[in-house]
């Protein structure tokens, strides 16, 4: 399984009928590779959530699983990114948004 995961959606007009909507996925084990592609889609208009591969910090049924890293969204609004370091899981800083 690779190290990181993106997933990205853009969806424009009413969810009973957009004129867009679209998906996007990728993985990778370099994260400069998941980022650079991150950043390509959120200037396409995607909204764009990057995940890490890991153990889990928490009793789960399963060891391993998917953990967000970071969330971006096109303009107008700024990037809204989580709090946790891509490498180590630590948070960056103070809490996670909800």
């Amino acid at each position: 399984m690779h190290r990181f995961h993106l997933q990205a959606r853009c969806l424009v007009g009413p969810l009973s009928a957009p004129t867009r909507d679209e998906t996007r996925r990728a993985t990778s084990d370099d994260w400069n590779t998941v980022r650079a592609e991150a950043d390509r889609l959120v200037a396409d208009g995607f909204t764009v959530w990057l995940f890490r591969y890991g153990p889990n910090t928490r009793p789960a049924l399963h060891p391993h699983g998917l953990h967000l890293v970071e969330t971006l969204r096109p303009e107008p609004g700024p990037p809204s990114r989580t709090s946790a370091s891509p490498v180590s899981g630590k948070p960056l800083s103070g809490r996670i948004p909800s």
